[in-house]
């Protein structure tokens, strides 16, 4: 049997213009449900949102996840699997990152607490300069950082943990160990969890052009379309 893991951003849900303007289509949410049921549990989303933010998208579906890519985890029995707190880490990147996107229209932090994400959608020709600085808060955190890119975004997040580590933490505990991970994303923050599955011998589908998979689906609404077909099978 199939383990499924879901990215939300790009594939369960189209992008807005801001993390904060995303909307769940209310279809979406029993599909899920009725999926989860017919995989006895064994469905998780994998995401860089923080799990109280999930929580809130998919209100009153409440799944095992992993958020801030891997950072924080609950499991099936929902138990916390949170990995020791970065905050404290981000006291001087994160003034510096404020300084910068006050000082450049178009740009915008968002704080994650135990990661820093500046998004240029509204200014893409400022791409390499946000690199630029977050590569200069990188140099003073040391080797247990890194950024992340993404989608027109770059984040500064911990380099110990990925949605590829969580994909192989949620296969060691039940209902998922012994199944056959099943990776679906859209972005260059699951390829992680894609090389994960494909070692485990499972499969990764890939949700727009953006990244590579031997599957693929155009866009959230056929992997929507797709997800209740296979709820009601």
């Amino acid at each position: 049997m199939s383990a499924v893991f879901l990215d939300v951003d790009g594939t369960l849900v189209p992008y807005a213009a801001s993390p904060g303007a995303v909307r769940v289509d209310p279809q979406l949410i029993p599909q899920l449900s009725k999926l989860a049921e017919k995989l006895g549990g064994a469905l998780a989303l994998l995401s860089g949102r923080r799990l109280e933010n999930l929580d809130e998208l998919f209100a009153p579906l409440t799944l095992p996840a992993a958020g801030l890519h891997g950072l924080q985890r609950r499991d099936a029995a929902g138990n916390p699997r949170c990995a020791a707190s970065t905050a404290a880490s981000l006291g001087a990147a994160r003034e510096s990152l404020q300084a910068l996107v006050a000082a450049v229209p178009g740009l915008r932090l968002e704080d994650k607490i135990e990661t820093l994400a500046v998004h240029f959608q509204s200014a893409p020709e400022h791409g390499p300069l946000v690199r630029a600085r977050l590569n200069e808060a990188l140099a003073m955190l040391g080797p247990s950082f890194q950024v992340q890119p993404g989608r027109l975004v770059y984040e500064l997040k911990s380099r110990l943990y990925n949605k590829g580590t969580a994909l192989r933490a949620f296969l060691q505990e039940t209902p998922f160990i012994g199944r056959t991970p099943v990776m679906i994303g859209d972005d260059l923050t699951d390829v992680d969890a894609f090389h994960a599955a494909e070692a485990l011998g499972g499969y990764a589908i890939a949700v727009g052009n953006l990244v590579s998979a031997r599957w693929r689906v155009s866009d959230p609404s056929e992997l929507q379309h797709w997800i209740a077909t296979l709820a009601e099978s």
